[in-house]
């Protein structure tokens, strides 16, 4: 019996650690399609250059790769790593990166 407890447990717990975090996003924040181009963004704002903030976000909307998030879309928080989030638009497949900031969770 206690056996039986013990794996009841460790499936509880493999359960926790997989279930995913339901959250909305909020306006304007932007995104990118994988980490190292958010990585980069954040980087241009964490050392103020504007500039090249600006020119990289328009580089990813022209290009599909990026762009800013609408308000009070349903996602799941699929990774969570240094600030930032992988998220999937509830109902669809692709994924996105933006800052935890952006998103408010349910």
């Amino acid at each position: 019996m206690k056996k039986i407890m013990i794996v009841l447990a460790i499936f509880m717990f493999s359960l926790n650690i997989w279930a995913s975090v339901i959250g909305t996003t909020l306006e304007g924040y932007i995104f990118a399609r994988n980490k190292d181009q958010m990585i980069r963004l954040v980087g241009y704002v964490r050392n103020g250059d504007k500039e090249s903030f600006l020119k990289y976000v328009k580089e990813l909307q022209v290009t599909g790769e990026g762009g800013a998030l609408d308000d009070g879309l349903k996602v799941e928080i699929i990774n969570n790593d240094l600030g930032l989030v992988e998220i999937r638009l509830v109902g669809r497949t692709e994924t996105v990166w933006t800052v935890k900031e952006a998103i408010k969770r349910d």
